[in-house]
C-alpha cells in the first residue's frame, strides 16, 4: 500500500511538472515549430563525471537488439537461467566479482536490476517520457515507463517504473498461474549550480522480485526411461514444488557530488546505503500429480511440514576522493569506509563489520592511438583488486588480480534444510585477456584469448552446501569474433551483416570439476539492415542462433538461491541450436519489434537451460518503445 501511494505521488509530481514546464523549456526554430527530440536531451553518466569525460551523451535511437528484452538475451546468452524471464541467473563463464569485501551472496537476481552508480540522469529542454511495452507469448510481459523534466535549467527530476510478469512455463495449474512478478521503481535527480563548480546526483531505487519456485520438472521414474517427447510437455508437465516462494527485495540510496577545487581538479564524495532482504518459504501440502514435498528436501532440521527463512543484509559506505587531469593523464584517488551487517532468522551470519579502503586509478591516452589504464583498491585486511589494460585499434590487453572474501552465506548458514559453519580463506584469482582486431575489405576477425586462475574457490557441491577448491585451477579460453558485411548500398551502409562469436573453454587443475563450463559456446547472428520508404524507416530483419555443447551444468536450489554441482543431467544435449527470428524497425519516435522465439523447435523436443528446467518453448513476442519529447 505504501508503495502504491508513493507511486501515485510521483505521478502527480510528473503531471505538475509537465503542466508548468512551458515557461522555461521551449525551443523554437525560425517557423516557431517545436524541435524537441533526441538532440535536445543529454544523458549524464556518473562514470563520465568520475573520469573527467566531458563527451556529450545522447539517448539510444538505434533499432539494434530491440528484440533482446530479457536479461538472458541482453547477456548474449552468457547467463544460465531457469527458462523464464525473472528467474534466477548464473554466469556461464564464472565472471570475476566486482567487490572484494563482505557481501551476502544472494546474487541470482542481480542482472534484473541496474546498479545505483549506473543510473542515467538527464538534462532536458522539454518533458521527456519513454514507454516500453512487450507482449510476450505464453503470458510473459513487461512494461517500462519513465519521465524526466528539468524543473530549472540546472535541476532535473525523473523517475522510472518497471514491471514484468510471467506465468509458469511448466506445470501450469490454472489460468494466470504466475511464476514471476518483478517491479523496479527508480527516482533520480541531478543538479548543477549555475555559478559555482558544484554538481550532485542522487537516486533512490526499490527492487522486488517475487518468484513461485517450481523445483523443475518432476517424473516418477528414472531419467533414462523417460521418452524424449514427455520431457517437453511444458504446461502439462508435473513439477516438484507448488507452494515454494522466493522474494528478493532491495532498497538503495545513492548520492554523488563533486566540487571543482582548481582547474581540472575536483573533490568528490559518494554515499551509498543498501538493504537487501531475501525470503524463502514452503509448506507441505498434497501436490496433485507432482513431486512430494518431503522427497524434494534432503533433511529437516526444524520443522518437517514447513520452511521459512529470512536474510537481511545492510551496507552503508562513504567514499571521498580527488579527480584530476595533467595533460593526457587522468587520475583518481580515494578513501572509502564501508559498514556491513548480515542478519538471519535463526542466527546472524555476520555481525556489524567496518571495512576501510584505499584506491585509485590512472588513465593515459596518446592521440587516440592507444590508451593505458591502471587501477587498484586495497582493504585494511589485505584484500585487493588490481587492474591494468592497454587498448588500441589493433591490440587489447588486460590483466586482473583479486583477493576477495567469500560471501557470508558461504561461511555460515542455518535453516530448516542445511547447516554449516566455515572459516574459508579469501579467494585468489588472476586473469589475462588479449585480443587482436584485423580487418580486410568488409571482413573483420577478432581472435581472443583469456586465462583465469582460481585458488581457494568456494562453490556449492552436489550436497548443495559450500565446498572449497583449494588448489589452483585454470580456465583457458580461446575464440573470437568473425564479422562480415555485404553492402547493398555502400553510401548509406545498408546491407547484410553476419556476426559470429565462438568461445572454446578448457578447465584444468586438481579440482577442475568445480567449474562447469561448456567446451564450445557459439553465437551467430545474420540480418539485413537498411531503411524503407525513402530512408525514413530503419529496419533490421534476421535470425539469431546460439549454441552450447552439452555439459553437466549447475543445478539450482531455491532454498538458498544458489547454483550447485550435479552429475545427473546434461543441458543442451541432442538438440542444441535454438533459432530466433526477429524484425526490428523504427517509425519516427516509435520503435517496434516482432520476434519468433525458438522458431526452430521440433514438435517433439526442445532443450534444457538448467537441469530439470527446459528452455523457452516456441512463442511469438511483440513489443514497442515510444519516445515523447513534448
Amino acid at each position: 500500500m505504501l508503495r502504491i501511494v508513493f507511486l501515485k505521488s510521483i505521478l502527480r509530481v510528473a503531471l505538475l511538472l509537465g503542466l508548468t514546464s512551458s515557461s522555461f523549456s521551449q525551443i523554437l526554430d525560425d517557423s516557431t515549430v517545436l524541435v524537441y527530440g533526441p538532440s535536445t536531451l543529454n544523458v549524464i553518466l556518473e562514470e563520465n563525471l568520475k573520469s573527467n569525460d566531458k563527451t556529450l551523451v545522447f539517448i539510444d535511437t538505434l533499432v539494434g537488439n530491440l528484440d533482446r528484452f530479457t536479461a538472458y538475451g541482453r547477456s548474449d546468452y552468457k547467463l544460465q537461467n531457469l527458462g523464464n524471464i525473472g528467474t534466477a541467473l548464473f554466469p556461464v563463464f564464472y565472471d570475476l566479482p566486482s567487490a572484494i569485501g563482505a557481501h551476502a551472496g544472494y546474487h541470482a537476481f542481480d542482472p534484473l536490476t541496474a546498479q545505483p552508480e549506473a543510473i542515467q540522469y538527464y538534462d532536458t529542454k522539454s518533458p521527456f517520457m519513454k514507454l516500453n511495452v512487450v507482449f510476450g507469448g505464453k503470458n510473459r510481459s513487461l512494461a517500462n515507463f519513465s519521465f524526466t523534466q528539468n524543473i530549472q535549467p540546472d535541476w532535473n527530476f525523473g523517475f522510472e517504473y518497471y514491471r514484468s510478469t510471467a506465468d509458469k512455463q511448466i506445470g501450469t495449474e490454472t489460468i494466470n498461474d504466475r511464476n514471476v512478478i518483478n517491479t523496479v521503481l527508480n527516482v533520480h535527480s541531478s543538479y548543477r549550480h549555475p555559478h559555482k563548480p558544484y554538481q550532485v546526483l542522487f537516486n533512490l531505487m526499490s527492487f522486488n522480485n517475487d518468484v513461485d519456485e517450481t523445483g523443475g520438472l518432476y517424473f516418477d521414474e528414472v531419467d533414462s526411461l523417460i521418452d524424449k517427447e514427455d520431457k517437453f510437455q511444458y504446461e502439462n508437465n508435473s513439477i516438484f514444488l507448488e507452494n515454494a516462494k522466493v522474494k528478493d527485495s532491495r532498497l538503495t540510496f545513492h548520492l554523488y557530488q563533486q566540487y571543482e577545487l582548481f582547474k581540472n581538479v575536483q573533490l568528490y564524495h559518494q554515499f551509498d546505503q543498501e538493504k537487501q532482504v531475501n525470503l524463502f518459504s514452503d509448506f507441505n501440502e498434497n501436490n496433485g500429480g507432482g513431486g512430494d514435498y518431503k522427497d524434494y528436501y534432503d533433511q529437516f532440521l526444524i520443522d518437517p511440514d514447513s520452511t521459512y527463512h529470512k536474510s537481511t543484509f545492510r551496507t552503508l559506505s562513504n567514499e571521498v576522493g580527488l579527480i584530476g587531469k595533467l595533460s593526457s593523464i587522468f587520475y583518481r584517488f580515494y578513501i572509502k569506509n564501508r559498514v556491513v551487517n548480515h542478519e538471519a532468522l535463526y542466527f546472524n551470519p555476520m555481525y556489524r563489520k567496518v571495512e576501510n579502503y584505499l584506491g585509485g586509478e590512472v588513465d593515459f591516452r596518446w592521440k587516440e592511438i592507444f590508451e593505458i589504464q591502471g587501477s587498484a583498491e586495497l582493504m585494511q585486511t589485505g584484500e585487493y583488486n588490481f587492474k591494468g589494460s592497454l587498448k588500441s585499434e589493433l591490440v587489447n590487453l588486460e590483466y586482473k588480480s583479486m583477493l576477495y572474501q567469500p560471501s557470508s552465506l558461504k561461511q555460515r548458514f542455518f535453516g530448516n534444510h542445511y547447516e554449516w559453519d566455515h572459516d574459508f580463506d579469501n579467494v585468489f584469482s588472476n586473469q589475462i585477456n588479449g585480443s587482436l582486431s584485423m580487418k580486410w575489405w568488409q571482413f573483420q576477425f577478432i581472435p581472443k584469448i583469456s586465462l583465469t586462475t582460481y585458488s581457494n574457490y568456494v562453490y556449492f557441491g552436489q550436497d548443495k552446501m559450500p565446498n572449497v577448491a583449494a588448489d589452483a585451477n585454470l580456465i583457458s579460453q580461446m575464440g573470437g569474433e568473425i564479422n562480415l558485411f555485404l553492402p547493398t548500398n555502400k553510401i548509406l551502409g545498408y546491407g547484410f551483416r553476419f556476426k559470429n562469436e565462438v568461445i572454446f573453454t578448457e578447465v584444468s587443475g586438481g579440482q577442475s570439476d568445480a567449474f562447469r563450463i561448456p567446451n564450445t559456446f557459439l553465437n551467430m547472428k545474420a540480418y539485413w539492415e537498411g531503411s524503407w520508404f525513402n530512408h525514413t524507416i530503419p529496419v533490421q530483419i534476421g535470425i539469431d542462433v546460439h549454441h552450447k555443447s552439452a555439459y553437466y551444468a549447475n543445478a539450482y536450489d531455491p532454498v538458498t538461491q544458489q547454483f550447485y554441482l550435479q552429475n545427473d543431467e546434461k543441458i543442451f544435449e541432442g538438440y542444441s541450436y535454438p533459432v530466433n527470428l526477429f524484425w526490428n524497425m523504427r517509425i519516427e519516435k516509435v520503435f517496434l519489434f516482432i520476434k519468433s522465439t525458438h522458431i526452430s523447435q521440433p514438435n517433439d523436443g526442445g532443450y534444457f537451460v538448467t537441469p530439470k528446467y527446459p528452455g523457452q518453448q516456441r512463442v511469438l513476442d511483440f513489443g514497442f518503445k515510444w519516445l515523447f519529447f513534448d
